[in-house]
């Protein structure tokens, strides 16, 4: 499969993971001078914006997929978030910006220890394993 449709495919997965978890897709791949936010969402319980960042990784040899998005990336991905708050949210919403890291699963894999510590959960999708950090890129 190639890079592009792997990327979708991902991204889809997590999209419809996160629609389980009572957050509302409002856009995908926003794009703007400034960087790209993978996902846009607003989070059902509280109303806030939530930016996720969605990072994948066939096998972590070089890193997992969080361990990827680096302090570029993040500056990158803040300047692309305040764009869209600028252009799009009222003064009074909060905002804060997730990122998911997926791997493939694997039947021989341990499940990872669900952990609640820092807003990081784990959870299989299919044949995929979700780490989900909330409030990974703070200001």
């Amino acid at each position: 499969m190639q890079t592009i449709e792997v990327g979708s495919t991902v991204e889809g997965v997590v999209c419809a993971f996160l629609e389980s978890q009572n957050l509302s897709c409002l856009q995908k791949n926003y794009r703007c001078r400034l960087g790209e936010v993978d996902l846009v969402m607003q989070d059902e319980t509280d109303q806030a914006l939530v930016f996720v960042e969605v990072r994948f990784r066939s096998y972590a040899a070089f890193g997992t997929a969080t361990e990827t998005v680096h302090i570029a990336k993040q500056r990158k991905l803040k300047r692309a978030v305040l764009h869209y708050l600028q252009k799009h949210a009222n003064a009074t919403q909060s905002a804060r910006i997730d990122v998911v890291g997926v791997s493939r699963f694997c039947a021989t894999d341990e499940p990872p220890i669900a952990r609640s510590y820092s807003g990081v959960t784990y959870h299989r999708c299919g044949r995929y394993l979700l780490r989900w950090t909330r409030n990974a890129v703070e200001d």
